[in-house]
């Protein structure tokens, strides 16, 4: 029997595994247990042979988090998409370092304690 994705809506404990089964990761299942989740209001409606959330370059960790190929995790899918987008195009990381690198000048910079005598 062919199983298909859904999105988790509520967290739950898969029938079958014992497991506990997040809201926002994905849950593959034959149509019988899709069904059971469904009527339990625990899954979306619908399933995807490929899955939308599917994106190369994001690993998707459960609970609506993924994680960049740089490492860092960002929760909500289209907030991850935008930061991929960012990372591929050198402007996320770059920016937050020298605007860092520009605050630790500042602080270096001001002689204010030699100049009171």
């Amino acid at each position: 029997m062919s199983t298909k994705k859904y999105d988790v809506i509520a967290d739950f404990i898969d029938e079958m595994t014992g497991k506990i089964i997040p809201a926002g990761s994905i849950f593959e299942a034959d149509e019988p247990r899709a069904e059971r989740a469904k009527i339990a209001l625990v899954i979306s409606d619908r399933g995807n042979e490929t899955h939308e959330d599917e994106v190369e370059g994001l690993v998707k960790l459960g609970g609506g988090y993924y994680e960049l190929p740089n490492g860092e995790k960002i929760r909500g899918r289209e907030k991850a998409i935008e930061a991929l987008q960012a990372l591929k195009a050198g402007e996320s990381d770059g920016d937050e370092i020298s605007s860092e690198t520009d605050a630790g000048t500042d602080n270096l910079g001001g002689n204010e304690s030699l100049s009171e005598d």
